[in-house]
């Protein structure tokens, strides 16, 4: 029968179940939408750093809704704070789709709902994190992370390309439709009044401050430097990724831009089905595996940035999206296995708070080093960088050779 082939989670979980589907159709809508804005702004204007501004603006959204969705999540319903925020962004794409049928988006309208939909989708994002805690067994996590990781690919596989050609051929107002009908299709699927959640004591849930949330994760050495290393791997890289419209504007068009990220969610997509039911637990030397991950990816960076015709480049984005999901799951878990429930928001947000801050600087330095110099130059040279700070990061905390305890689900 059909459904013996639905992963279990999905078949036994019918909350899990209900928030799956809803974000898997907002995420369509959400990065088709960012997709083209991304190539409308590039194509319109030929700067990195304006169509650039798109991510720092989000960056800078999710920044200061980090500094308070860590405590407010745990504080407040989960369910309640899904539903508040997709209605949020629902509000901000229609008053964005009027502007724009009325000839009335100008750039600083697209940076400002940018903005505003990043930082509610912070409080979004902190919230699900929580909520997927709450609703899947420990055991279980992996399956969840590979059901996200698969859900990325598929997601970024059908939308990127048809954003690519919508926005070449029709211009932005498609997307901006199928981004504000997403939303509401989540709304409708998501009835949060009948969730089922293993919810956490209220009593027993501390109202800790930003720098509380920093403290849980200084006193363990595994989540520090899980911290550490992810900071470093996001902040290298966004430098390398600002000038990425640039790179394939040199050798393609918005075709490639959108054939890009389809090839990357293929590989996502053929890698979570890899990892599916391959890993039941951490397996030993988890964050030896992890570093080699994060290494593997950087090195293929450096190959990106000297492809020099699209079919290369397409076949190396196919490979960074196969080292995509082990990457983030190993690192799922491993927080997810040394994190108590009631202190899950503000571990995930914490996480994406000074990454998100220091993210926004590298992407503007990145952003206008490609309209200075060269796009190749910034991304090898990010890169570059990255992979030997990952080596001195590793041989430091214990992760390149293997000796680091890490808590273990039985």
């Amino acid at each position: 029968m059909l459904t013996q082939h639905i992963p279990p989670l999905l078949r036994h979980n019918p909350t899990y179940r209900k928030l799956y589907i809803a974000q898997l159709v907002s995420s369509f809508g959400d990065n088709f939408y960012n997709v083209a804005l991304v190539w409308y702004l590039m194509a319109h204007t030929h700067s990195a750093l304006i169509s650039g501004g798109i991510a720092v603006c989000n960056y800078l959204g999710a920044f200061l809704g980090s500094l308070w969705s860590n405590s407010f999540v745990d504080r407040h319903d989960t369910r309640h704070v899904l539903l508040a925020t997709t209605l949020a962004n629902i509000s901000f794409m229609g008053l964005l789709v009027m502007l724009a049928a009325t000839h009335n988006a100008s750039i600083p309208i697209y940076y400002a709902v940018a903005f505003g939909v990043s930082l509610t989708c912070n409080f979004f994002n902190t919230a699900r994190s929580k909520s997927v805690m709450e609703m899947v067994a420990t055991e279980d996590l992996n399956e969840a992370n590979n059901l996200d990781s698969f859900s990325g690919g598929l997601v970024v596989l059908f939308s990127s390309g048809a954003a690519g050609a919508a926005v070449t051929l029709l211009g932005i107002m498609p997307a901006l439709i199928i981004n504000l009908l997403s939303f509401m299709v989540m709304i409708a699927l998501t009835d949060v009044s009948h969730w089922e959640t293993r919810q956490v004591a209220q009593e027993e849930v501390p109202k800790n401050s930003f720098k509380e949330s920093f403290r849980l994760i200084r006193k363990s050495p595994t989540i520090r430097t899980l911290f550490v290393l992810d900071w470093l791997f996001y902040l290298c890289l966004n430098a390398s990724w600002a000038a990425l419209p640039l790179k394939v504007a040199e050798i393609g068009d918005g075709f490639t831009y959108g054939l890009q990220g389809t090839l990357n969610g293929l590989g996502i997509l053929l890698a979570s089905l890899l990892f599916m039911r391959a890993i039941h637990k951490l397996p030993s030397k988890v964050e030896r595996i992890y570093l080699f991950y994060l290494l593997a990816y950087a090195l293929v960076e450096i190959i990106l940035a000297f492809s020099s015709n699209g079919l290369m480049f397409l076949a190396v984005t196919f490979m960074l999206g196969l080292l995509t999901t082990p990457r983030t799951n190993y690192r799922q878990l491993m927080i997810q296995y040394n994190t108590e429930t009631q202190h899950a928001g503000k571990m995930f947000s914490s996480f994406s708070t000074v990454q998100n801050a220091t993210n926004m600087l590298m992407f503007i330095i990145g952003a206008r080093l490609a309209d200075l110099a060269s796009p190749t130059l910034v991304m090898a040279g990010a890169s570059a960088i990255l992979v030997l700070l990952l080596i001195l990061m590793g041989a430091k905390s214990g992760f390149l050779t293997g000796n680091v305890k890490i808590k273990q689900i039985d």
